[in-house]
C-alpha cells in the first residue's frame, strides 16, 4: 500500500499529466491500473481524462515525484508524464538528416534560451529487424519562466526544419 495521504487532498503539487494519445485504447480504469501496478496500491487519488491526456492526482508529492520523473511504463509502451506546473518540455527536431550534429541543436536551444534536461533521442523504426532513423530528435528541456514557446521552424545549413514541443503556442 501506497504512503499516507498529504493533509490537503487533491493538490496541484501532487498532480500530474500523463500523455495518452489514444483514449480509445486507454480509459482511466486501466491508466489507474498502470499507475498502481507502477507505485503501489491506493497510489492514485483522481483520475480526469483530458483531449489526449490524465490529469492524475496522487496521494503525496513524492509517489507524484516518482511518476513525473520516472514516466509510466505500461502495456509494452512509454507514457511521457509531467508535473502540471512543470517547465520541463518535449522538444521535437523533425526530418533532421543524421549528418547534422547534436551540437547544433544544443546551440539552437541555447541561443532560444531553453536548458536542456536530457539527452537527445533520435526516433527510430524497425526495417527488416534493424534500426533505422527517421529523422526526428527530440530531449526534455526546462523553459524559464520568460520563454512560453519556441519557433515552428529553424534552419541547420540554410534548411528550414520544423520544431515543435508539448503545450507550443503560436
Amino acid at each position: 500500500m501506497a504512503s499516507k495521504p498529504d493533509v490537503t487532498l487533491l493538490v496541484k503539487r501532487n498532480t500530474v499529466k500523463v500523455q495518452i494519445n489514444d483514449h480509445q485504447k486507454y480509459k482511466a480504469i486501466e491508466v489507474i491500473r498502470f499507475i498502481e501496478d507502477q507505485l503501489g496500491e491506493d497510489s492514485v487519488l483522481a483520475c480526469v481524462p483530458g483531449r489526449d491526456f490524465f490529469d492524475v492526482t496522487l496521494i503525496n508529492h513524492d509517489v507524484a515525484k516518482n511518476l513525473a520523473n520516472d514516466g509510466l511504463l505500461a502495456d509494452g509502451a512509454g507514457f511521457h508524464c509531467k508535473f502540471i506546473e512543470s517547465r520541463i518540455k518535449v522538444v521535437s527536431f523533425m526530418n533532421i538528416p543524421v549528418y547534422i550534429n547534436d551540437k547544433d541543436i544544443l546551440s539552437k536551444l541555447k541561443f532560444w534560451g531553453v536548458i536542456p534536461v536530457g539527452e537527445i533521442n533520435r526516433k527510430c523504426f524497425d526495417f527488416q529487424g534493424k534500426r533505422k532513423y527517421d529523422g526526428t530528435r527530440f530531449l526534455k528541456v526546462e523553459f524559464p519562466k520568460e520563454v512560453a514557446s519556441l519557433p515552428y521552424a529553424t534552419t541547420f545549413d540554410g534548411v528550414s526544419y520544423a520544431v515543435r514541443h508539448n503545450d507550443q503556442e503560436k
